[in-house]
């Protein structure tokens, strides 16, 4: 499993991707809405091989991208 933390300043919507090394997309998640303030959220990761990975988190219009390594 894998936590996210995120603080949003406003309930929006709430994407996650992640990403294998090539681009391709593996797994997604979709919130229809978060709550203004902390969020967390939990990510399965038991089917996902362990490597090297790129989580996109898209909060609104907003987008961050990091690097997650599963073992």
């Amino acid at each position: 499993y894998a936590e996210i933390n995120l603080n949003s300043p406003s309930s929006l919507p709430v994407e996650i991707s992640l990403y294998n090394t090539t681009g391709i997309c593996v797994k997604s998640w979709q919130y229809p809405q978060s709550q203004t303030g902390k969020n967390i959220f939990i990510l399965d990761l038991k089917e996902i091989p362990a490597g090297l990975y790129f989580c996109r988190v898209q909060i609104g219009n907003e987008m961050v991208t990091k690097k997650i390594i599963k073992l």
